[in-house]
C-alpha cells in the first residue's frame, strides 16, 4: 500500500534527517519521487552488525555538498518498508549508502542511482571514498558525457572491425592474384619448352 506523504520528518540531527518510522518514510517517498525534484538525495543505512548508521551523517554531507538531501534511516522496518515501495533494485539494504537522483521512478536503471557497500573489514574511510566515487561519476551530466564517449567508442569499434575485414579481403585477393600469376607463369613455361626439376628453368634440349 502506497504511503501518504508527510511533511514532519522524524528528527534532524544537522547533517541529516532521521527517518524512523511511517511518517517519517513518507517524508522521504515524497521527495524521492518528486517529478520537480532537481537536487540528489542520499540514503544511509544502519550496520548490520553495530548500532548506528554505516557512515555519519556529517561525513556524507561533506562528500554530497549542501543541496543534497540526506536521510539517515533506522532499523530493519524502515529499510523493509522501503523496499516495498521502491522494489529491491533501488532500495536501500544494511551496510551500505545509496545516492537517488532526480527522475526516478520505479522503472529507474539502479546503475544510475549507485549504492555504496561497506565491505566486511573496510574502513569507513574507504567506504566515504567509494561513494565520493560514485556520487561523482553517477551525476546526470556526467552519465551523459560517459554515454556519449561510450557511443563514440562502440561507433569506433564498429569502423574498425570493418576496416580489418576489408583489409582482410583484400589480403586474400592479393594473395589469390600473386597465386594465379604465378600458376599463369608456370603454364606459360611449359608452353614454351622450359622444364627443370631442381627449379631452374631452360628451354628444353639444352645441355645440363
Amino acid at each position: 500500500m502506497a504511503l501518504v506523504a508527510e511533511r514532519e520528518p522524524c528528527a534532524v540531527d544537522g547533517a541529516g534527517v532521521v527517518v524512523c518510522d511511517e511518517p517519517g518514510l513518507g517524508v522521504l517517498l515524497a521527495d524521492l519521487l518528486d517529478r520537480e525534484r532537481a537536487h540528489a538525495v542520499v540514503g544511509i543505512a544502519p550496520c548490520g552488525e553495530q548500532e548506528g548508521p554505516v557512515l555519519a551523517a556529517g561525513e556524507v554531507r561533506a562528500v554530497v555538498g549542501e543541496r543534497t538531501h540526506v536521510y539517515v534511516l533506522e532499523g530493519e522496518f524502515v529499510l523493509g518498508r522501503l523496499e516495498e515501495e521502491l522494489g529491491s533494485r533501488l532500495a536501500l539494504p544494511f551496510d551500505a549508502v545509496r545516492v537517488w537522483w532526480p527522475d526516478l521512478s520505479l522503472r529507474s536503471d539502479p546503475g544510475d542511482h549507485p549504492l555504496a557497500v561497506a565491505l566486511d573489514g573496510e574502513a569507513e574511510a574507504d567506504t566515504l571514498a567509494e561513494l565520493a566515487r560514485q556520487f561523482d561519476l553517477s551525476r546526470p551530466h556526467v552519465r551523459r558525457e560517459i554515454a556519449l564517449l561510450e557511443d563514440c567508442l562502440a561507433l569506433a569499434e564498429h569502423n574498425l572491425q570493418l576496416v580489418t575485414a576489408q583489409n582482410a579481403k583484400t589480403a586474400e585477393r592479393l594473395r589469390d592474384a600473386h597465386r594465379e600469376r604465378h600458376r599463369e607463369a608456370m603454364r606459360a613455361d611449359r608452353a614454351l619448352g622450359y622444364e627443370d626439376p631442381g627449379g631452374v628453368a631452360r628451354p628444353s634440349g639444352q645441355a645440363c
